[in-house]
């Protein structure tokens, strides 16, 4: 169950929301200068689901009404917001249950749960307390294992995450500017 988790969460951040970056924006760009809105939206229909193609088909679906571009835009990064934070939720309370789950099958060990103690094992004095301080040390290794593999693939998300949502910020600003701010000239702070 844990790599499950870990496999599904680093799938999505390091092969299926990333995107370059540097070239998406630039052909983008390219395309929003020359004013060809369909080869803009053929780009990014054409990244399917990559977050930065996410923004831009929220900003391109609307394009034209300014504070609409802006409103899809401020929509659609706190939807990647929200999906970030919620994929490492589950990381976190994966690696809590393991933990959790090895120092419960210790002490059941330690109690003689699941450890045999009569036939062959009666006849050496001291074998089932033994069978069961391993099998105990084992659970701990394992739980304990697993809670370190999965809190370093949560780092790694956490990470890769972090540069997704700031590349898609940075996209933000330029198709905001490219849209027209309409907070200009009234004194405020573009938003972004």
């Amino acid at each position: 169950m844990a790599l499950g988790v870990v496999g599904v969460r680093l799938r999505v951040v390091l092969f299926t929301a990333p995107l370059d970056a540097r070239t998406f924006a630039r052909a983008l760009d390219r395309a929003l200068d020359a004013g060809d809105l369909a080869q803009a939206r053929a780009l990014a229909r054409a990244a399917d689901a990559a977050w930065l193609a996410r923004i831009a088909r929220a900003a391109l679906d609307v394009w034209g009404e300014q504070r609409a571009v802006v409103a899809a835009l401020d929509e659609a990064l706190a939807d990647l917001r929200g999906e970030a934070d919620s994929g490492l939720l589950p990381l976190r309370m994966v690696a809590s249950l393991a933990s959790t789950l090895g120092m419960l099958a210790a002490i059941l060990a330690l109690n003689g749960v699941g450890v045999p103690h009569g036939g062959l094992v009666a006849l050496q004095a001291g074998l089932a307390q033994r069978l069961a301080v391993a099998q105990a040390v084992a659970s701990v290794a394992v739980g304990g294992s697993t809670a370190i593999l999965v809190l370093l693939a949560r780092g790694v998300v956490r990470r890769h995450t972090k540069r997704l949502y700031d590349e898609a910020v940075r996209l933000i600003a330029s198709l905001t500017t490219h849209a027209g701010d309409p907070d200009e000239g009234s004194g405020r702070p573009p938003r972004g």
